[in-house]
């Protein structure tokens, strides 16, 4: 049969080449292409594969028809073309790479000639390339797959494929992760997210997570509707993988919109909400009162609603992780978190709150009449003290007036009046307090403390807290008058240095010159007199 085609084809390539002499020129190109054409399907016949598309390269044949021969690549029954014998074996294969090596340079071609014609194309030609390329990457898919397998993945990470021809012959040929990636680069992301789903029934979890996860990392916020539906099944299966989707550092993911994640996991995954919280706030340094709030509040909400089943060292871990938040935080709103804190419990956090709202002795009282932790008091103070600007400000006589005089507290009115004191200190303490008076002494006003003493102190006990005060005031006051001192000193060595000044005068006659440019001042000129004496023209200082 394929003898008796070969003898056909010569027969007609002697008949062309007889006609040849009788021919135009242009008639006679046709024919010498016809011939050659003839003498590439000859070749193809004879399995010479490399010289038969060579010479249908050189020719500048449809790649389309080129394709045609390879009755091998179409996927469909050859019933109907049971008159063609396949190409087999190691044929099949010389072929394959033959027709690979071909339709790579077909395709460099078009790429440069697309570039080289750039805009000036028109939108017929532009779609001709197009579909040429489809139909060579789509071949070169399927060529790949048969002898090269290696460079499918390379392929379809910049592919120009028919979505639906590639899809088939990926999953004739069992290529699951390989669908997937072609899915991807033609944005049918749902499919590509369904196979993962699925592979993860049959394949090793963790890996279908992780590969899921990075997928969703990628999508960014045009598709956050997708990056949900196919997180919560990770989310629900293993938490910790699933929550990478929301926090890796990649733009794209630092790009989503964090309330709406928010929304999101705190209505169907609460178990993440915190580790996505602490991320936003300590690892991105949001500073949105948003997400400030809602962290407390989930703190708050692991003391008091949870604290009865979670084991102590965890919930101490949330205790401290809440009290270090509460201080470090400028974010958040102090009236809306202090609304929704327990009456009867959390009063240390509590006073951090009230400290914010610049409610300092309420945040005394708790420290000293609830919890009686009359240290904590004191290094509250402090910190109140160190941060003030006013030298003088009542915060240490108010913990003096709370320490002496406990039962004529007023400040822990409303929810507080009836929670129970602690009985360390329901008896007023005048030693402490004297002990605070003098230790902070420069940095309590003595009128004020005075004013907050018992009547009962014994002069002789605050001995100390004058001779202090003194020595404080007399340092001040001599600090004082020293900066009074240089103060008006400096003030007269500049009237004299006005003085001087003033009293300098410039005489110019017609006959003065400008030291830079050699010219005479005029009468509307401006100028500059240097140290030296130097006159120039006004315009002419920048030269000097």
């Amino acid at each position: 049969m394929f003898g008796t085609k070969i003898k056909k084809r010569q027969a007609k390539i002697i008949s062309l080449l007889n006609s040849l002499p009788e021919c135009t020129p242009e008639e006679k190109k046709q024919k010498i292409q016809s011939i050659q054409g003839l003498y590439a399907l000859e070749l193809f016949d004879m399995k010479k594969y490399p010289q038969a598309l060579a010479e249908f390269f050189k020719l500048n044949t449809d790649p389309a028809e080129v394709i045609k021969l390879f009755l091998e690549l179409d996927g469909k029954s050859t019933e109907e073309k049971v008159e063609v014998k396949k190409i087999k074996g190691k044929d099949l294969e010389s072929a394959l790479n033959a027709l690979i090596q071909y339709l790579i340079k077909v395709k460099k071609n078009i790429l440069e000639l697309s570039h080289e014609s750039g805009n000036g194309q028109t939108d017929i030609v532009k779609e001709c390339h197009k579909q040429q390329l489809e139909l060579i990457d789509t071949t070169l898919l399927k060529c790949y797959l048969e002898t090269k397998q290696a460079l499918v993945t390379p392929l379809l990470r910049a592919n120009n494929c028919n979505l639906e021809e590639a899809e088939k012959t990926l999953l004739r040929h069992g290529k699951n992760n390989e669908l997937v990636l072609l899915y991807q680069m033609k944005e049918q992301h749902e499919k590509a997210l369904e196979i993962l789903r699925e592979q993860s029934k049959r394949e090793s979890a963790i890996e279908v997570y992780q590969r899921t996860a990075n997928y969703l990392q990628q999508l960014g916020s045009e598709h956050l509707s997708l990056i949900f539906k196919f997180s919560a099944w990770i989310l629900k299966e293993d938490p910790d993988e699933g929550l990478k989707i929301f926090t890796a550092t990649i733009e794209a993911v630092e790009k989503l919109p964090r309330p709406k994640i928010f929304n999101f996991l705190l209505r169907d995954h609460e178990m993440v909400v915190i580790p996505y919280l602490e991320h936003v706030i300590h690892i991105w340094n949001d500073t949105d009162a948003l997400f400030h709030n809602a962290l407390i509040d989930m703190y708050r909400d692991k003391l008091t609603v949870e604290n009865k089943n979670s084991p102590e060292e965890d919930f101490q871990n949330i205790k401290s992780k809440l009290l270090s938040f509460l201080e470090a935080s400028t974010y958040y709103t102090p009236k809306s978190v202090l609304l929704h804190f327990p009456q009867d419990s959390m009063f240390e956090e509590r006073a951090i709150v009230l400290g914010k709202l610049g409610r300092h002795e309420q945040a005394l009282a708790i420290h000293v009449l609830i919890l009686g932790d009359i240290n904590r008091a004191i290094h509250y103070a402090e910190k109140v003290s160190a941060a003030s600007s006013d030298k003088y400000q009542d915060v240490f006589v108010s913990l003096m007036r709370i320490i002496m005089y406990p039962n004529q507290c007023d400040c822990l009115d409303g929810l507080l009046a009836n929670v129970p004191r602690h009985p360390k200190t329901s008896v007023g303490d005048n030693e402490i307090a004297l002990h605070i008076l003098e230790k902070y002494i420069h940095k309590i006003s003595p009128l004020k403390a005075l004013s907050v003493l018992p009547d009962s102190v014994p002069l002789i006990r605050l001995k100390q807290f004058f001779a202090s005060s003194l020595d404080v005031h007399s340092t001040m006051k001599r600090h004082i008058q020293i900066l009074k001192g240089l103060s008006y000193a400096e003030h007269i060595y500049v009237q004299e240095l006005q003085e001087y000044f003033e009293s300098q005068s410039v005489v110019i006659n017609e006959y003065d010159i400008c030291h830079v440019c050699k010219r005479r001042f005029g009468n509307q000129s401006a100028f500059v007199r240097y140290p030296n004496g130097e006159i120039v023209h006004y315009s002419c200082k920048l030269n000097k």
